[in-house]
């Protein structure tokens, strides 16, 4: 895994967009009503290493193949 210092901020930018569109892509009504209902903390407000994590977790696997 590379070290957060690695990355460039606009790859940690485009990190945090391809997160967002994919967990919005999966969304459903349930999901919205949920959260209207608790609130959330948006992808914008996220850390940048909450972010690399994310990614790393759910992407990076697929990278190394």
């Amino acid at each position: 895994m590379k070290q957060l210092s690695e990355y460039t901020k606009k790859e940690i930018d485009e990190m945090r967009e391809l997160l967002h569109e994919q967990e919005f892509d999966h969304l459903d009504l349930g999901d919205l009503k949920q959260i209207l209902w608790d609130g959330c903390v948006g992808w914008k407000n996220m850390e940048d290493e909450q972010i690399v994590e994310i990614y790393e977790t759910h992407y990076r696997p697929e990278l190394e193949d």
